[in-house]
């Protein structure tokens, strides 16, 4: 009797596991729809992504997450190795530090959306494309995916 309830225990989750966690490719529009800041193109291009202070707190982060049921970022829907809180629009294009524009991503999916990102980040400093145009590519209705297909000829 006592492998059995385990092995309940392991079915009921294997059954409805991605309705305790809801990592995932691209998040949940009605939770976190992308929130971009209203700052200039100029102060966008100039930036150092990466190298700048991000201001999501650990207050965010966790609202975030619960959101989302997913207790963290080695949370079971994550994947392997893990989730990474992710920004719907990218900070590169003027995505926000805001809770409406985080969502915790599943691997390997993060590595993947950040090839796009970086690919976009090097078009906008550069000049060959906007900042509205690297928005769109984020924003909902929009799919990442379809953006990184079309970019890199294979899926995500």
């Amino acid at each position: 009797m006592s492998r059995t309830l385990p092995a309940i225990l392991c079915a009921l989750y294997c059954i409805t596991g991605p309705a305790f966690g809801q990592a995932g490719a691209v998040p949940d529009p009605a939770l976190t729809p992308g929130v971009v800041r209203a700052i200039p193109d100029e102060q966008i291009r100039d930036t150092a992504w990466g190298r700048d202070e991000r201001h999501v707190t650990p207050a965010m982060r966790a609202m975030v997450f619960r959101a989302y049921h997913v207790t963290g970022i080695h949370d079971p829907s994550c994947g392997d190795p893990r989730c990474e809180l992710d920004h719907v629009v990218p900070r590169s294009c003027g995505g926000a530090d805001d809770e409406r524009n985080l969502f915790p991503q599943a691997a390997p999916y993060w590595h993947e959306k950040d090839l796009l990102e970086d690919w976009a980040a090097r078009r906008v400093k550069g000049g060959s494309m906007t900042v509205e145009r690297c928005q769109a590519m984020f924003l909902a209705p929009a799919d990442w995916r379809i953006a990184f297909s079309a970019v890199f000829g294979r899926e995500p």
